[in-house]
């Protein structure tokens, strides 16, 4: 009796296809992937230029000064009133506060006298960098968010701000040169003295004091 001849070896499976999902993208031919990119494209396009724009105009919120800061303040606001800034005259509707003041440059440049300590000061390598000064009068200069330029007083008894937007004028520094003698006439240095020679007295203070 022979004996059962050995099986056969199985043949080789045939190579799995490669695994995946058959999505959408898997079933359109290449000509058709091809076709709607710009379709895409044109939609991500859109969405950006639809988004709004940053303002680029300054904020008007006021300042707080308070006692003899406050009269410093009332003294350069009014100072200021009939001052125009590289030919710009203020703006008729920029007060909506006795410490705030915009002229007419576009976008505006806007003043507030009485802000707080610019909080970028707290660091010592910003204290450390040098400060244009116009007029006798130094200036922080720190960017402002929206390109532009925002410049403070310092060592100065009251805190003035001037921002200006990119675009205003040809350089941030521009308006300082109109701004800077009143405000060495009438916002006092760390030492209490102004650059005027006869302090007119502050409002509703005796000139005889």
């Amino acid at each position: 009796m022979s004996s059962p001849s050995p099986a056969a070896p199985a043949a080789p499976a045939a190579p799995a296809a490669l695994a995946g999902p058959p999505g959408p993208a898997r079933r359109l031919p290449a000509v058709v992937r091809l076709a709607a990119l710009p379709t895409v494209l044109a939609a991500i396009c859109g969405a950006v230029l639809l988004a709004p724009a940053e303002d680029p105009e300054p904020p008007l919120e006021p300042g707080h000064p308070q006692g003899r800061a406050a009269g410093h303040c009332d003294a350069l606001m009014a100072a200021l009133q009939a001052v125009s800034v590289r030919g710009y005259g203020p703006a008729p509707d920029s007060r909506p506060d006795r410490y705030v003041l915009a002229w007419q440059s576009s976008p505006r440049t806007v003043l507030r006298c009485g802000v707080d300590r610019p909080a970028s000061l707290e660091s010592l390598e910003n204290r450390r960098k040098p400060s244009p000064a116009v007029s006798g009068v130094v200036w922080y200069d720190e960017p402002d968010g929206r390109g532009g330029h925002r410049l403070t007083t310092t060592r100065r008894g009251v805190y003035v701000e001037v921002t200006v937007p990119a675009g205003a004028h040809p350089s941030p520094l521009d308006p300082l040169a109109d701004l800077s003698p009143r405000v060495r006439a009438w916002i006092p240095d760390l030492a209490g003295d102004t650059g005027v020679d006869d302090e007119p007295p502050l409002p509703g203070e005796d000139a005889t004091g």
